[in-house]
């Protein structure tokens, strides 16, 4: 008897104009990934806009007819931080590469013509650069959630305290304020004597 202990399998976005690329890449992907395919940007976001909350890596070809796959890779570094973005191209042009992975925060870069190891070793990274941020962005939650609690522990005793301060502030003030009366009538009545 064996017991299944691997991930569950991975969502990805693949965006390529040409649907024979996107045939390609599904299969290239394997059985342990399930790939949604767009031919277009706009039809990327709006897989994105249903699926956000499955889908973990975004991989799109760049020259595209209509939207590029540069701004498809920035719109979704704004929208979905955390699915994680690869680029596919077929064209080495460094300006346009580094612009995109400067302003797209691209994590991999894959060349065409891309063979089916490639796809499939840049998918598992990506796999765990999206387990690590699902891990971290969950720290970061705890850490929040323990700071709130913290906070309101420590604000309950010192909001009593400061009442209890506030009070006897009020009493001396009083106290003082009676005192000072009693001497400026002692000294009015001593100037008519």
């Amino acid at each position: 008897m064996t017991t299944d202990t691997s991930q569950p399998r991975a969502t990805i976005l693949y965006v390529d104009d040409e649907e024979m690329a996107c045939k390609y890449f599904a299969r290239a992907a394997g059985s342990e990934h399930e790939v949604l395919s767009a031919t277009g940007a706009d039809e990327a976001i709006a897989i994105l806009r249903e699926h956000q909350a499955k889908i973990s890596v975004l991989v799109t070809d760049y020259r595209m007819p209509g939207r590029d796959g540069g701004d498809l890779l920035r719109q979704v570094a704004l929208e979905y931080p955390q699915i994680v973005r690869i680029l596919v191209t077929a064209y080495a042009d460094k300006d346009m590469l580094l612009e995109t992975v400067n302003s797209g925060e691209v994590f991999k870069i894959l060349e065409k013509p891309i063979t089916v190891t490639d796809v499939r070793e840049v998918l598992r990274l990506a796999g765990e650069r999206y387990r690590e941020r699902a891990v971290r962005q969950q720290r970061l939650m705890a850490i929040d959630e323990t700071l709130a609690f913290l906070a309101h522990e420590l604000n309950t005793p010192l909001a009593a305290i400061a009442n209890f301060a506030r009070g006897i502030e009020a009493r001396v003030a009083g106290e003082y304020n009676q005192q000072r009366n009693a001497e400026i009538g002692r000294a009015a009545g001593a100037m008519h004597d």
